[in-house]
């Protein structure tokens, strides 16, 4: 399962119904409120750090679900080849913060891999 977003203000709904209508049938409402909030997430970094906030541009989930529940998520911005924040200590400020700790701790493995063009 595989689709394009564009950054908008509506995009976070538009992602959360898409995982829903994806994964009713394999996970219970609990599970689907946990992945909605990492995938809430990685989806708002992306806006945020990589986009600047920028509307229209694109982002790309595939879900895939061979016994282990995975997902990619592509940006198509500049290469994050420094990854040193993942291991910085988690503080919570008015800017943000905790992101990375929800993800973190509600995944098995989070990686960034950088591209040419963007990063997975």
């Amino acid at each position: 399962m595989k689709k394009e977003f564009l950054t908008s203000k509506n995009l976070l709904s538009e992602v959360h119904s898409w995982v829903k209508e994806c994964l009713s049938q394999q996970i219970t409402e609990d599970q689907f409120l946990t992945i909605i909030i990492v995938v809430n997430e990685i989806i708002q970094n992306i806006f945020r750090y990589t986009y600047q906030l920028e509307e229209h541009q694109p982002i790309n989930i595939k879900i895939k679900n061979d016994g282990v529940l995975q997902f990619e998520v592509r940006d198509y911005g500049d290469p994050c080849h420094d990854q040193s924040f993942l291991d910085a200590e988690t503080k919570i400020s008015e800017e943000g913060g905790i992101g990375l700790k929800i993800i973190f701790e509600n995944t098995i493995d989070f990686t960034i891999q950088p591209l040419d063009d963007g990063n997975i």
